[in-house]
């Protein structure tokens, strides 16, 4: 049995860390299970720069995900979307139709940084808004199934 919580991101509420990070707090709720699935569900971002692609990356530690780079995980990929009214500002949106289900352990919050097309953080400054929503799917406590705990390893205790 699951439990999904949405949550509501945006750049206004998020406090920066460095020239290139926001922290995004998810809410306290100590009766999550270790191990939970995090997806990002829409984003949208305004720069003052036009970029090919941009690449939201978080440092959240994931045990199904890899890098070729050996970097932080991605939570989607930004395309190209268009200028503002007033054609001066550039707006990004999630590419593709489906975005990474990342497992992770149970955190209350992580950071993001947005990447652009060369590997390099896009600067605070850069940035003039952002909002997302994340997805975020864990097990009941003391609801999983006896199939489902066979299959998470289970520490030793030696005593």
């Amino acid at each position: 049995m699951t439990t999904t919580n949405y949550v509501f991101i945006n750049s206004n509420a998020c406090q920066l860390r460095g020239n290139s990070e926001y922290e995004v707090l998810l809410g306290s709720d100590n009766n999550r299970p270790p191990y939970s699935t995090i997806e990002l569900i829409s984003l949208t971002i305004e720069t003052n720069t036009e970029y090919s692609m941009l690449c939201l990356r978080t440092d959240l530690q994931a045990t199904n995900s890899f890098q070729n780079d050996n970097t932080n995980p991605c939570l989607c990929l930004l395309s190209f979307a268009g200028k503002n009214q007033t054609n001066t500002h550039y707006n990004y949106e999630v590419a593709g139709f489906e975005q990474p289900k990342l497992v992770i352990q149970n955190v209350n919050k992580f950071y993001i940084q947005f990447i652009d097309e060369a590997d390099v953080p896009l600067d605070h400054g850069d940035i003039l808004t952002f909002t997302f929503m994340l997805k975020i799917t864990h097990v009941k406590p003391n609801e999983t199934s006896t199939e489902y705990r066979s299959q998470i390893p289970l520490p030793i205790l030696r005593i």
